[in-house]
């Protein structure tokens, strides 16, 4: 029962890390998806009541491209808060506190032993700000 409930607990861990890597860029497709639904529906009012094309009916076909549009943009802005990091948001890479390396007045250039388990993990943090902004 526990390996069941590890494997669960697995691969919801996988699908929310796909969603946060992946969802922000298909949040572009609700943008040109709900305007296109949004005028097919209207098309289909039209043809349903066999309408004749008035001034009405145009408002509403605008209206439910530009419901539609808003419907969009609060979702897009919904998610973008929900699945980007704050710190992808800003664009910025992660940054030391101070460097790692100094260079002697021969040209060579060293690493203090203590610092060098924390220049790996930098170095780590460094490549998964890469790897998501699809730069690695």
């Amino acid at each position: 029962m526990r390996c069941f409930i590890s494997f669960l607990s697995d691969i919801g861990s996988s699908v929310t890390s796909w969603l946060r890597k992946k969802f922000p860029a298909m949040v572009n497709i609700f943008d040109w998806l709900f305007p296109c639904l949004g005028a097919f529906a209207a098309v289909y009012e039209y043809r349903a009541h066999n309408a004749v094309v008035s001034a009405g009916w145009v408002c509403m076909v605008l209206g439910w491209i530009f419901g539609c549009k808003i419907i969009s943009l609060a979702l897009h802005w919904v998610i973008r808060r929900s699945f980007v990091d704050p710190d992808d948001q800003k664009n910025i890479p992660p940054r030391p506190s101070e460097r790692f390396t100094t260079e002697g007045d021969d040209g060579e250039v060293t690493v203090p032993v203590e610092r060098v388990e924390e220049m790996l993990l930098y170095l780590c943090e460094l490549e998964d700000w890469l790897d998501r902004k699809g730069l690695l």
